[in-house]
């Protein structure tokens, strides 16, 4: 590649064809979000927190199931053993997951913990 440099005001500037430059970019937009990516294992790995399997993701992103439902099935859990493992009571668990139900941080708090994973997940 041939670049052509200018100068303005003092400073130097590199020419390169846009098509070159329109690489540059998603270059750099891939980089983020790899460095993105890379931050949300060390955050969950410093947590303990696990991630999702795609059969269970998939289905929430699609607005199908809710995200504590699908973090619920993921970990082979039924919503009378989330109940134990968590101390809230199945009904609110039924609720949340159907969307009839906020339920309060405190509940969240405990559910993503039972789920080993973070509240941000879990939530709608």
């Amino acid at each position: 590649m041939t670049l052509k440099t200018i100068e303005e005001n003092g400073e130097r500037y590199v020419l390169v064809p846009e098509s070159d430059y329109q690489h540059y970019l998603e270059a750099m937009e891939d980089l983020e979000d790899i460095r993105a990516a890379d931050e949300a294992r060390r955050e969950m790995e410093e947590n303990g927190w696990e991630g999702i399997q795609m059969e269970f993701l998939r289905p929430a992103l699609a607005g199908e199931i809710s995200y504590l439902q699908a973090f619920r099935m993921d970990r082979g859990m039924t919503q009378q053993q989330l109940a134990e493992v968590s101390g809230i009571d199945h009904t609110t668990i039924t609720h949340l997951e159907a969307g009839t139900l906020t339920g309060a941080i405190e509940h969240w708090k405990k559910l993503a913990e039972a789920l080993r994973t973070d509240i941000e997940s879990l939530l709608p």
